[in-house]
């Protein structure tokens, strides 16, 4: 692992091979009511699709944590500074967290969580809002270019 960030809940891990690049959405605003694809492996299930729309960004607090460091030792106290989220429709269920959230052909966010008592079908399932993917990338790999629109 070459980072990990428990507020935004992200980790960085150094792989062997290379897939095909994607690239992040970068404009300042997102489309509440846009159509929005959830890509993971849910109950070990190999890359399933689920669809939704966006129904929110919202700053909260992440549910996972209390008081925590990042991997650098920066504090957290009190799980930090809220966590800026995209709120989707799409479920997401166990095994697509860490996968892409995309909107068209770019990534938007990555996905997190579900919440409520149904979980993912709740309707109210979260990805962890791309200006903070991208923030956390340059914090710990400066070096990295990510993919931006072309």
């Amino acid at each position: 692992m070459i980072a990990k960030d428990v507020r935004i809940d992200l980790a960085l891990i150094k792989v062997q091979s290379r897939g095909k690049p994607v690239h992040f959405y970068t404009d300042r605003s997102i489309d509440l009511g846009a159509t929005v694809e959830a890509i993971g492996h849910p109950n070990r299930l190999e890359f399933s699709i689920t669809r939704g729309v966006i129904s929110s960004v919202r700053r909260q607090d992440n549910i996972n944590i209390g008081s925590v460091t990042n991997s650098r030792g920066k504090p957290f106290g009190g799980g930090g500074k809220g966590v800026l989220f995209i709120q989707t429709d799409a479920p997401i269920n166990p095994g697509n967290s860490g996968g892409p959230l995309f909107l068209k052909d770019k990534v938007i966010g990555v996905n997190t969580w579900g919440k409520g008592p149904m979980g993912a079908d709740s309707g109210m399932n979260f990805s962890v809002h791309y200006s903070e993917v991208l923030e956390f990338i340059k914090e710990y790999l400066p070096e990295f270019k990510a993919n931006l629109d072309p």
